[in-house]
């Protein structure tokens, strides 16, 4: 099932805008101090395409999934609309219809006073382009890319934020790889060798004589090993990005950007609950 309101954010340059020049453009990178804003208009436009995120998965009755805690071979399930709800009042203003059906800019034009007391969360610049990329990631994943392909499709991003203990052994790619620990800089340099190789086949078969026998033996290139690699890296940032993601998408459910909430697990019940907020 592919998102039909929500792709993966391009790179832009907030000092121009494709709908409307006269759009505050010059405040995109810092605070409207004429209009009283709290944050950037850089930082609201990611907090619509969050919600315009949840509010896309409340309309396909999508799912927020994580392992169960007494089994984690079991995937817990939480539907958006009926486990998870979208606290509407506090968006009343927002006029969701139009936040779901309509771009960024021609929704800003009408909506901008809305946030002329609203206090929103200031990102610096490596927050904002982490918020970026969980979103990317998320959106793909809910299209059904597979982890390899989310990496390779967001690789300048992730290449960006590398040096970052978010993709160390305290990160996104806490755990072993083939036995190893893997951080950023080996994240890159192992895709930088699969690069120089990618036209190489996976596997190569060898052949070689065993107490007087012909014995063929299929081995895996250097090309095959970066790339499995890769994909298990790879599954690994997915993962721990989209059980980020969602708890962020949770506190933007309670009206909040940027705010983390996690679903409360019942050990009695082995339920999943939303937390009082």
């Amino acid at each position: 099932m592919n998102l039909v309101h929500n792709a993966p954010i391009k790179r832009r340059n907030f000092k121009t805008d494709t709908y409307d020049d006269a759009i505050d453009t010059h405040y995109r990178d810092s605070s409207n101090k004429n209009r009283k804003f709290h944050t950037s208009v850089q930082d609201i436009h990611l907090w619509f395409h969050y919600l315009k995120l949840i509010l896309e998965m409340e309309e396909k009755g999508l799912s927020f999934t994580k392992q169960n805690i007494k089994n984690p071979e079991i995937i817990d399930r939480s539907v958006i609309g009926s486990d998870i709800t979208i606290n509407k009042e506090k968006y009343v203003l927002w006029e969701l219809e139009q936040v779901l059906r309509q771009p960024f800019s021609k929704w800003w034009k009408r909506h901008k006073y809305v946030f002329g007391s609203f206090k929103v969360q200031k990102l610096d610049n490596f927050q904002y382009e982490v918020m970026v990329l969980n979103y990317n990631i998320m959106v793909r994943y809910l299209n059904e890319e597979s982890p390899f392909d989310i990496f390779i499709s967001e690789k300048n991003r992730i290449r960006e934020l590398r040096t970052n203990n978010r993709f160390g052994s305290r990160g996104w790619l806490n755990g072993k790889i083939e036995g190893k620990r893997i951080d950023g800089l080996e994240l890159w340099t192992t895709y930088t060798r699969w690069w120089k190789n990618r036209y190489e086949p996976n596997t190569e078969v060898k052949m070689f004589d065993y107490k007087g026998e012909s014995i063929t033996r299929e081995n895996p290139t250097d090309k095959g090993i970066y790339e499995n690699r890769l994909i298990a890296s790879s599954e690994k940032i997915v993962k721990n990005s989209v059980l980020e993601t969602q708890d962020i998408l949770l506190g933007v459910c309670s009206g909040s950007f940027v705010r983390k909430i996690k679903l409360t697990f019942d050990p009695k019940t082995g339920k999943r609950g939303i937390p009082n907020i």
